[in-house]
């Protein structure tokens, strides 16, 4: 694709302006370029398929910048100007031999290049203000190419040549952060001129911590479990405490009947009562007497899997598990949601072996019968499910079926005032989704992050990239993805800071983490977990911190439970 570049056009054509008639027209040769004056072609040429000028070539060719739609090569900030804290520095943009491309602005007028050094990590804020039309964008590495560039480090946010053009980063350095000034060359405003610019440094961090919403964030401290589990369960108890269920644990990766509580105020784990049933891959959740229901999973002893019907409760004032009634049908992997207003627990699909499941059942409030409801249009498990805060719509997100484990775009939308399902309002994924992790942004606004595509029969595929849906809309993929793919990764809501996303990963886990932030759709790089994991717990405790529990933490032939949890939080 040819780069259009503007000196004298006056007409819009990507970023530049053309005066004549038949600039920009599309042809297959010169004599498609009269213009409506009836001009010959001698002015107008036609080339790659679009009328030009002889002046626009030059300005086009090889010598003129890289194409906007492909990574530039060649820039450089080895020549950059080192940029103290807190000092107005005045300028003037650059001749042509300073070209480093403004690739956040569409142009490639004459430039100059800042450098920050910074002690620590922390959040640096740019401001330029100048005569034309500016734009500046950042990066790390003294290329400063395309590749190179810091996410959300480009800003041309302002076509005029009054207003300031400010560039915010959140979390960079320790170390130089390279600044350039450019000309935007919007609206046949100057795209070069004087101008005056200051970088400010307003939080920094030690090691270990990055700058983000005014907070420096990351692993504040680790935990020993009792147990070393994965495929477990965490819920947050009404006093703060965090209840840990199940597993498979060991050399032999057995499941485990074994349960502890964290403790927030001592950061302790403590033993508590056991279930009669051994389990793994099973839900839990807590109902409005603080109580919490276990229910379904599979017992695992040798590596063969067995699910369950068993469903037990435990009471925090006895520390007690009791059994409650058994499930029509055996499961694991399925979904719990509790109903508003105190009517239940809603359990939905899941794999009975070899079998996948439809079925959708509610226990009542007082704990003595599973009642059935219909059907899912799609049967399905390792799906995700969630309500919308003001109670209206149960959504049913993807999962897997069949033998194959195959990914599915499906979803479905549960009443939980009139208990019946239908698949019209909620519309289908843009692509297919399993073991993906999902988040509420905002009441009714639901984020799936990742998953995989396809089957065993025909590989999977992880995915890096995000979908939203908002409520009583449509599904919309996020432009930016996440920083890798992510399976069997962990998705929590932090309030007043945004979801995060943890481990996971589609071959061996991954210690990465990262922060959504919905109101401008982007994420933010955290400091990564201590210990890679994936199929981990994660809760969000009331102090505003993060609980991260067990996981897998081997490699992709050997799973190894984790007993080392870990708390995400500011720095103390």
């Amino acid at each position: 694709m040819m780069r259009l570049m503007c000196s004298s056009f006056v007409v819009v054509l990507g970023a530049c302006q053309l005066p004549a008639a038949a600039f920009g027209r599309a042809c297959t040769s010169s004599a498609d370029c009269v213009d409506d004056s009836g001009n010959g072609t001698a002015a107008l040429t036609c080339n790659d398929g679009q009328c030009v000028t002889a002046d626009y070539l030059d300005r086009s060719g090889p010598d003129a910048g890289p194409d906007p739609d492909v990574v530039p090569g060649g820039e450089t900030c080895a020549d950059a100007i080192p940029l103290a804290l807190n000092v107005d520095v005045q300028g003037t943009t650059g001749d042509a031999l300073d070209k480093h491309d403004a690739l956040c602005a569409g142009d490639n007028g004459a430039d100059r290049a800042y450098v920050v050094t910074l002690a620590a990590v922390g959040n640096l804020r740019v401001s330029l203000t100048g005569n034309f039309d500016g734009a500046l964008y950042a990066s790390t590495n003294v290329s400063c190419a395309f590749d190179t560039v810091i996410p959300g480090g480009c800003v041309d946010a302002q076509s005029n040549v009054t207003e300031p053009e400010v560039l915010e980063l959140f979390g960079v350095g320790p170390g130089q952060v390279f600044i350039v000034v450019d000309g935007a060359n919007q609206l046949l405003l100057a795209n070069s001129g004087t101008y005056t610019i200051r970088a400010t440094a307003d939080l920094t961090c030690t090691a270990g911590f990055n700058a983000i919403g005014g907070q420096c964030l990351g692993i504040v401290q680790e935990v020993t479990q009792v147990v070393a589990r994965t495929n477990a369960t965490a819920t947050l108890l009404d006093d703060g405490r965090v209840l840990v269920t199940g597993g498979r644990t060991g050399a032999s990766l057995d499941s485990t009947a074994t349960a502890e509580v964290f403790n927030p105020a001592t950061n302790t784990f403590t033993a508590t009562g056991s279930m009669s049933t051994a389990r793994a891959r099973h839900v839990a959740e807590r109902l409005e007497d603080g109580r919490v229901v276990v229910v379904g999973g599979a017992t695992i002893v040798g590596g063969a899997a067995t699910p369950t019907a068993t469903v037990e409760v435990w009471d925090p004032q006895t520390d007690v598990f009791s059994a409650a009634p058994s499930l029509p049908r055996r499961r694991d992997l399925t979904t719990a949601t509790q109903l508003g207003g105190g009517r239940g627990i809603l359990v939905m699909g899941g794999r009975d072996g070899a079998s996948t499941l439809n079925d959708i059942l509610v226990l009542d409030p007082a704990l003595t019968a599973w009642t059935a409801h219909g059907t899912l249009n799609v049967p399905r498990f390792g799906h995700l499910t969630t309500m919308f805060d003001n109670g209206d719509e149960v959504l049913v997100v993807g999962g897997r079926a069949g033998s194959t484990a195959r990914a599915l775009d499906s979803v479905e939308s549960f009443d939980p005032q009139q208990l019946t399902v239908s698949s019209g309002s909620s519309s289908t994924l843009l692509s297919a989704r399993a073991a993906a992790s999902g988040a509420l942004a905002s009441p009714r606004r639901f984020v799936v992050f990742g998953g995989y595509e396809g089957d065993t029969d025909n590989g999977f595929v992880g995915k890096a990239s995000v979908e939203t849906f908002q409520h009583d809309g449509d599904w919309n993929e996020l432009f930016a993805d996440m920083q890798e793919p992510r399976l069997f990764a962990t998705a929590t809501v932090v309030p007043r800071l945004g979801i995060v996303v943890a481990g996971g990963s589609q071959d061996d886990p991954t210690a990465s983490m990262e922060l959504y932030v919905d109101a401008n759709e982007r994420f933010e790089l955290l400091p990564p977990l201590h210990h890679a994991r994936l199929a981990h717990a994660a809760v969000a405790l009331l102090d505003g911190r993060v609980l991260f529990v067990g996981g897998d933490g081997g490699n992709a032939g050997n799973t190894t439970p984790l007993a080392q949890a870990e708390l995400f939080g500011p720095q103390p």
